[in-house]
């Protein structure tokens, strides 16, 4: 009855884990990102080569417009967030008095690693003091960065995001100069 029963509870075990779903870790810190008129993207708030740490910002989780899940940022500005395979989501970052920032992970392909790890996905956020400027409040409502995961290997489209940067630094620019005086 013994054997049985063990036999029973292994099964149950090697079921369970292998019922569990890939995931994709994301994850990293978030800075605030500093513009000032001539130079060509943030720059750090002490002129070095470190910025300054944002805590407290909201990560929500969205699948097909549905929060699934939110978190906030620690004291050092550390996020992460864990997405399963089969699904399409949108990480988006929020906190007031900063212009929000998404990403679209395409995990619908997500694969288990191997070792049965999560794949890991690091990614720094930078986010901008908020001015107002309805184009730019518009712009950062649309998906800033896009990945997706196939073959267990991240491809982001880069050229969306150069376009995206280079269009609101266009903008932005301006109107940071200003506030600058």
């Amino acid at each position: 009855m013994k054997k049985i029963i063990t036999l029973c509870v292994m099964s149950f075990l090697m079921t369970a884990t292998h019922a569990q779903k890939a995931q994709l870790l994301f994850y990293g810190v978030i800075e605030e990102a500093i513009l000032r008129a001539n130079d060509c993207g943030p720059v750090p708030i002490d002129g070095r080569s470190k910025v300054k740490a944002i805590d407290n910002v909201n990560v929500n989780v969205y699948v097909a417009g549905e929060l699934v899940s939110t978190s906030t940022s620690k004291e050092n500005g550390f996020y992460g967030v864990l997405l399963r395979t089969g699904a399409s989501y949108e990480v988006v970052f929020e906190k007031d008095g900063y212009f929000s920032k998404t990403f679209v992970m395409n995990c619908k392909n997500l694969k288990h690693n191997i070792d049965g790890s999560a794949l890991k996905c690091p990614m720094d956020i930078d986010l901008y003091k908020e001015v107002d400027n309805k184009e730019l409040q518009a712009m950062t409502k649309k998906p800033y960065g896009m990945c997706s995961v196939a073959q267990n290997q991240l491809k982001w489209d880069k050229e969306a995001m150069t376009v995206n940067r280079k269009k609101f630094l266009e903008i932005a620019r301006p109107i940071y100069q200003q506030n600058e005086k």
